[in-house]
């Protein structure tokens, strides 16, 4: 999902969805729609920048006027976040049906491509691939176990216990640091949701899914 928000036309860690556009909600007025009772577009998309190994920053002023000028009902959600190597990127995300507008769809390309000649990055990100399974329920369930973030103790035995493996494991194995933690699982889970970890997304999370320690979190000893 990092590669995407890098590569083609994604969040500080913990901020929780607020469903506003610009951060926005994402309307459902043409096309198709999800189901009934779905989250708006924008905790979809909050979901998955916050489980990714990424930081949410505050909104371009520049381009939140442009964007205001350009969407006045605001059905697009607009994000920024940095990367791991530093680099700054926004991200719009479109709901169904947007494309069905060709005028604005051109403006919103006209937009991207006098950012990216400023060397400002903008990333257009259609609502089905916001949608895509199973990163979005993964996600979601990264966003749900916040709350069970283990205890300072037990994060320091996992980190190490990740360390001398060679930066991963098995989320099984990650299990055993954990003993007498509420839910070991999403304890496991709450880390990645503050960036002290990371799975993969794409793939469904199990016993045998891979976690990562991500680089400069941990010190021997």
């Amino acid at each position: 999902m990092i590669r995407h928000f890098q590569d083609t036309t994604a969040f500080t860690q913990g901020v929780a969805p607020d469903a506003s556009p610009y951060g926005g909600a994402g309307g459902h007025a043409h096309g198709t729609a999800p189901l009934a009772g779905a989250e708006p577009l924008a905790c979809r998309l909050d979901f998955l920048i916050g489980a990714l190994p990424v930081e949410r920053l505050e909104l371009d002023p520049t381009l939140l006027r442009a964007m205001r000028r350009l969407d006045p009902r605001r059905r697009l959600v607009l994000r920024r976040i940095r990367i791991a190597h530093g680099a700054s990127v926004d991200l719009i995300a479109l709901p169904y049906g947007f494309e069905n507008d060709p005028a604005r769809l051109a403006a919103l390309r006209n937009l991207r491509s006098r950012r990216q000649r400023l060397g400002l990055p903008l990333r257009i990100i259609r609502e089905a691939v916001v949608d895509r399974e199973p990163r979005l329920s993964n996600a979601r369930l990264i966003h749900e176990s916040a709350g069970f973030h283990p205890s300072r103790p037990a994060t320091e035995r996992l980190l190490r216990h990740l360390f001398i493996a060679g930066g991963c494991d098995s989320l099984r194995s990650c299990l055993v640091p954990l003993r007498g933690e509420v839910d070991p699982a999403c304890a496991v889970l709450a880390l990645v949701g503050s960036n002290r970890l990371a799975v993969d997304l794409d793939q469904p999370l199990g016993p045998a899914s891979p976690v990562r320690r991500l680089p400069n979190r941990v010190t021997q000893g």
